[in-house]
């Protein structure tokens, strides 16, 4: 079985000039998707669109969207009619209609800075201004191709699919139930509802229109939790660029970061793009594809060329740090700037330690360990030491690291 997800985002339809464009268009986008299917009774292709789907959250804008996204639909449905085709959509900013008669009353209970987030009422009376959006999910034409969407009563919501043994999950976070017309990085707001344990089988795509950089810091400490033990692929929009990133975290985590370029902006209309994520799940081979339009179709920009699959297997540890401690240990005390992340923290400049202890195959032998898998493994073991470990001691030699680490960067700096 392979799993083909196609990223859309940012579709920033207005009026009638723009779909005329976009209508031009879509039959190329189809081709492009349609040059990674092989076996269509093999195949499930899931058309995954991060927000910004209306240009300002207009009723009409979502008939011209309807039958853009159909348009598309049935240009692959001409040469794969038996493909399975499943939608997931989330709103983003451009969904909010601001101009509302009722946005006084959103705008004032979205100026609580203690609002339960996690109060249904509360989120339905903000999200009034994605009304239309929710509207065209509602009407959405299923026999077209079934559509899921993020909720109007949740910031966070779970849709799943079984389809021939594969399991998948989508994650739906509606980071734009905060939104506002001129709004800044580090504002946004979420909070994402305890989960159950994730299944092992379980795909989980998760979608947002906003990435972390957009959240505050508290939502940002909230969203990291979420996504290292749940995420195996993050879709997001809004920033319009392309790429793709795969993190190694701690404990095994393993997350795939996809962003997306916009597929159109009446500004820069000839800026436009969209990605493929192609995994094949019997050999658990991925390979990633971006295209751009060049004036006359959707030309391949980016071909990673076939990789490793990395599930996510995150492996909880059981210690967890407090916001306000962790706060404290990421502080460098010195302005560290990067032009690809901003403000560096401790973490992102970090040299961890090579590890010294009893080999894993021979007691009687010292080894060191540099990679992951070994230290998680000696950890397990508990081989790591010859006497018990201390808890509060090993706190202090993490804290001693970090300061350390100040240190170090203060003595480049000098150098």
């Amino acid at each position: 079985m392979e799993l083909v997800l196609v990223h859309i985002t940012d579709i920033h339809l207005e009026n009638d000039t723009d779909y005329n464009i976009l209508e031009g268009r879509s039959e190329y986008i189809a081709n492009a998707i349609n040059k990674h299917i092989i076996d269509e009774t093999n195949t499930l292709l899931i058309l995954c669109i991060t927000g910004d789907i209306a240009y300002s959250g207009k009723e009409e804008q979502y008939l011209f969207a309807s039958i853009f996204i159909s348009d598309i639909i049935a240009g692959i449905k001409k040469r794969y009619n038996d493909l399975f085709i499943q939608i997931v959509t989330v709103p983003g900013n451009h969904d909010c209609d601001f101009d509302r008669e009722d946005s006084v009353i959103r705008e004032s209970v979205l100026r609580d800075s203690n609002l339960d987030m996690l109060n249904g009422s509360i989120i339905k009376t903000c999200t009034t201004a994605e009304e239309n959006y929710f509207n065209f999910v509602k009407d959405w034409d299923e026999s077209i191709a079934p559509l899921v969407s993020a909720s109007a009563e949740s910031i966070f919501a779970i849709n799943g699919l079984r389809y021939k043994g594969v399991s998948l999950k989508f994650h739906c976070l509606n980071t734009a139930w905060c939104s506002s017309k001129n709004e800044k990085p580090k504002e946004m707001r979420i909070a994402i509802p305890e989960q159950e344990d994730k299944i092992e089988n379980d795909i989980v795509i998760t979608l947002m229109h906003h990435d972390e950089s957009w959240m505050t810091w508290d939502s940002v400490e909230e969203w990291k939790k979420y996504y290292k033990y749940y995420s195996d692929i993050v879709l997001v929009g809004h920033d319009h660029v392309s790429e793709i990133v795969l993190k190694d975290n701690y404990g095994a985590a393993t997350n795939y970061f996809v962003k997306g370029n916009q597929l159109y902006n009446s500004h820069y209309p000839e800026q436009s793009g969209f990605n493929v994520l192609k995994i094949d799940l019997e050999s658990n081979i991925e390979r990633f594809f971006s295209y751009e339009w060049n004036g006359k179709l959707y030309e391949n920009i980016l071909d990673t060329k076939s990789r490793e699959f990395k599930k996510n297997r995150y492996v909880k540890s059981g210690v967890e740090l407090k916001a306000d401690f962790l706060e404290y240990l990421e502080d460098n005390e010195i302005d560290l700037v990067s032009k690809a992340k901003g403000i560096l923290k401790l973490s992102d400049v970090f040299v961890y330690p090579v590890l010294k202890g009893e080999s894993i195959s021979n007691k009687k032998n010292k080894a060191l360990y540099k990679n992951k898998e070994d230290i998680i493994q000696i950890i397990k073991n508990k081989s790591i030491c010859s006497e018990p470990p201390l808890v509060e001691n090993d706190i202090r030699v993490s804290v001693q690291r970090f300061a350390d680490s100040r240190e170090c960067i203060y003595s480049m700096l000098a150098g």
